[in-house]
């Protein structure tokens, strides 16, 4: 009986505050004691003023004494109409409802609204029914929190009738997989009546999953007691799958890039396909010598030789099916209708495949370097999103394929040319080696003659002949040089093609010491004096020497006479200053690729994040905005709408930022300088900063004189006054001025901006301009790290400086000097009144 009283009370106490009539409980003077929400609406007043105040008060002296009858009376019309309050007339119906003793209770009827606002209502109630989103109100005050409505969005989402849902917990959705940590944090948020949204896995009355994105709203009384919770749903199934394949494609594409082996690939791509498709076995292909290696999941149910069986029936050797097959998509929706393979039927039957499609895996060049092969285990047509997904994960194979073969071709052609390498090496040095041996014979001979050229003629004329067999071969030495020195650091000998391009001659090098050879610097002839002492003591060197813009690679071999106690110093030059300067570019194209590597990386990182956080603040507000549609909100939807202004400039400064960058980087970019007043266009500018500027924030704008007139380009100027000023900006704190001032100097004008803000670190002011580049003390605030870079490009083509002063944590100042008139690019100029 008691809870029954509380029922009621409760019931009475909610059409009180839900009524759309106006109700006062007043005394016999007129005195109110309490209202509803209604009665403070009609008469223009707040429900929390209206108490302890005479009615009287409120009325005109005309009103106030058809209402002091209307209170005292025993008999007639219980009824005024036509009110007139202090601010005017009222198309308003008060009613005495209730009189006991002292008590009065009044009914206000808005009679001009009453019609318009049952048909809102009506019309309300429709809209709930017929949106696609899902609805439902749980009442809180209940045990267990009942459903009590439920639209038919939410009978259409979930395939139950209303007759199913009403009168239960929502939790029915859930069915077994209640272990989501979504769901304790639903019944978190309901236990402390907090509003909540989140993504979770719910069922249909079929048993199909499909993902629910929750928002959560609770409803209070006046009285702030919880009284219901509404619960607004939509189905994101084909979003969060998109996005599930979204970050698929990217670990695939990552494996790729990271060479991971080919079959790993293919098991990823089949086990997305596992994962997002139902009822098929999806096995992929790819073709080695012309024969299939497949691929299926790590716990498949086919063999090997099923597998072979499978491939052998679908590409058979018949050639009209078999181009058919290998290069176009196949798709059997009921493998018992197709004619012809009696044998794919038999071995379908034994394996229970009711269908299959084949998607043949092309190449950039057109060839077909596998198959994707899926294996339907019920018969079903596909949608678009099987289709895109099938289109993804084949394009997917075929990139990994074609990495693939491409990263094998050139591992081969490296191991071939590390082999072609080692050959070349091995024959320069058995050339080395011959040349040195015939060198050191023949100087061995060419002693022994001249010892003995006084005893014999013979001798002497085969001295001579050995003397012109040296000569011969050493002048013919291809791109290089012989040179023998003696302990005394004496060249004995001298040849080779290569002495015509060092300016050295036979005549007057042989018999001079190296210091007395002039095309030797002092650098050189330490180096060889040093390596000529190793080389004597039995050593072989190998070193690089450079003169003027040639190099050589000098091979040193110590040289014997007959009796192995004369020794000779042997040095071999080759000229690889062609094979340098090819090692220097490939060298530096390799360091540009990964330059070239590392600012895509930064920029799509930085991208990302930065169109990420105003796109989720523009949502918010908007989601803000359709919640906040009432009267009353007008300034709160006001705030979200200049938000979202705000938010959209911000990314508009950003994608102009990546555009100027793109300019600047093609050199497409030249000044289109125009005649106007920088006072009045800095003056323009700095109220279109307004939406910008934090609580407490102005920007101060100071200038020399009333009129300023340049010759300039009003967009590149705009771009650096907007850069500089947002900044300024961004890392000053609330209540902290920036200031602007403008000053004519001569044929240039200068521009300054100065903020109180964080300051720049010194160690990091010599990147201040570079790309992409933030500051220590600033990679928690947004920004791009481009604009200080444009701003430096920008006043460079408008023939100026910038420079600045910081102090960490005290502010910095810009100051940028143009010309006041540009005189370049006169093919561009144009004129503005």
């Amino acid at each position: 009986m008691m809870e029954n009283q509380f029922l009621d009370i409760a019931l009475l106490q909610s059409i009180f505050d839900s009524t759309s009539e106006g109700i006062l409980i007043t005394d016999s003077h007129g005195m109110i004691s309490r209202a509803n929400e209604s009665a403070a609406l009609i008469l223009g007043e707040r429900v929390g003023e209206l108490a302890n105040r005479n009615l009287g008060e409120i009325l005109a002296p005309r009103s106030k004494t058809k209402l002091l009858k209307l209170l005292n009376k025993d008999g007639g019309k219980n009824k005024i109409k036509h009110l007139q309050t202090k601010m005017g007339l009222l198309d308003v119906e008060l009613k005495l409802a209730y009189k006991e003793k002292d008590v009065r209770v009044l009914l206000l009827r808005d009679v001009f609204l009453n019609t318009s606002k049952r048909k809102m209502l009506q019309l309300r109630n429709i809209a709930l029914e017929e949106v696609d989103n899902g609805i439902i109100i749980a009442d809180a005050r209940l045990p267990d929190m009942p459903i009590i409505y439920c639209n038919n969005g939410f009978v259409k989402m979930t395939g139950y009738s209303k007759q199913e849902i009403l009168h239960k917990n929502c939790r029915f959705l859930q069915a077994d997989d209640n272990g989501q940590k979504e769901v304790e944090n639903i019944r978190s948020a309901l236990e402390q009546g907090k509003p909540f949204h989140t993504v979770l896995r719910n069922y249909r009355k079929d048993g199909s999953m499909f993902w629910n994105e929750l928002h959560i709203t609770p409803v209070h009384d006046e009285a702030n007691r919880l009284c219901y919770f509404i619960g607004m749903q939509n189905d994101v199934t084909i979003a969060k799958k998109e996005a599930l394949i979204k970050e698929s494609i990217r670990v695939i594409m990552e494996m790729i890039a990271k060479l991971h082996p080919l079959g790993e690939i293919g098991q990823e791509i089949i086990g997305v396909l596992n994962e997002q498709l139902e009822g098929i076995n999806p096995v992929i292909g790819f073709l080695d010598q012309g024969q299939h290696v497949w691929i299926q999941l790590e716990d498949g149910s086919l063999s090997k030789q099923d597998l072979e069986s499978i491939a052998s029936l679908l590409f058979r050797e018949d050639a009209k099916n078999k181009n058919k097959v290998l290069a176009h998509e196949v798709c059997v929706a009921d493998i018992s209708k197709e004619k012809g393979n009696p044998g794919l039927q038999e071995l379908a039957d034994k394996l229970g495949i009711l269908g299959y499609c084949c998607f043949p895996i092309i190449s950039s060049e057109n060839d077909v370097t596998g198959h994707l092969v899926l294996l339907k285990s019920k018969i079903g047509r596909q949608d678009v999103f099987e289709k895109q997904l099938l289109k993804d994960m084949t394009n997917l194979a075929s990139i990994a394929s074609e990495h693939h073969k491409k990263t094998h071709e050139l591992h081969v052609g490296k191991k071939l040319l590390i082999e072609q390498a080692k050959k070349l090496e091995e024959r320069v040095n058995e050339r080395t080696k011959e040349v040195t041996n015939t060198v050191q014979k023949l100087v061995e001979v060419n002693l022994h003659l001249e010892r003995q050229i006084k005893e014999t003629k013979d001798a002497e004329n085969k001295a001579n002949q050995s003397q012109v067999m040296l000569s011969a071969i050493a002048q013919n030495f291809p791109k290089g040089a012989i040179i023998v020195f003696n302990d005394k650091y004496e060249i004995v000998y001298v040849e080779g093609e290569e002495m015509k391009h060092i300016d050295m001659v036979k005549e007057e090098a042989e018999g001079r010491s190296v210091e007395d050879i002039t095309f030797f610097r002092k650098h050189h002839i330490t180096k060889i004096k040093e390596v000529i002492q190793e080389t004597l003591k039995g050593k072989r060197l190998s070193f690089e020497m450079g003169f003027e813009k040639k190099i050589y690679a000098v091979n040193s071999r110590p040289l014997y006479d007959a009796n192995q106690g004369h020794v000779l110093a042997l040095f071999v030059y080759n000229n690889i200053t062609q094979q340098k300067r090819v090692e220097r570019e490939i060298r530096y194209a390799l360091r540009k690729e990964q330059q070239l590597n590392d600012l895509k990386s930064r920029f799509v990182s930085m991208a990302s994040h930065e169109f990420r956080t105003p796109l989720s603040a523009i949502l918010s507000s908007a989601i803000l905005i359709s919640k906040q549609n009432e009267l009353g909100n007008e300034d709160k939807i006001e705030r979200y709408v200049e938000r979202i202004k705000s938010n959209v400039r911000n990314l508009v400064v950003i994608l102009n930022d990546f555009l100027s960058l793109d300019k600047l980087d093609e050199g497409k970019l030249e000044p289109k300088p125009q005649l106007f007043d920088l006072v009045q266009f800095s003056k323009t500018l700095i109220e279109e900063m307004r939406p910008n500027k934090k609580e407490g924030q102005n920007i101060n704008f100071t200038h020399s004189e009333e009129d300023i007139l340049v010759f300039i380009d009003p967009k590149l100027l705009s771009h650096i006054l907007i850069n500089l000023l947002t900044n300024a900006i961004k890392y000053s704190e609330e209540n902290k001025d920036v200031i602007l001032d403008v000053q004519n100097n001569g044929n240039h004008v200068l521009l300054t901006i100065t903020d109180y803000g964080i300051g720049i670190p010194e160690k990091e002011r010599q990147h201040l301009f570079e790309r992409f580049f933030r500051a220590e003390n600033a990679l928690n605030i947004q920004g791009t790290g481009l604009g200080l870079h444009i701003v430096k490009q920008y006043v460079t083509l408008m023939e100026g400086t910038v420079n600045y002063k910081s102090e960490l944590g005290k502010g910095t100042t810009f100051t940028v000097e143009l010309p006041k008139k540009l005189s370049k690019n006169e093919n561009n100029l144009s004129h503005r009144g």
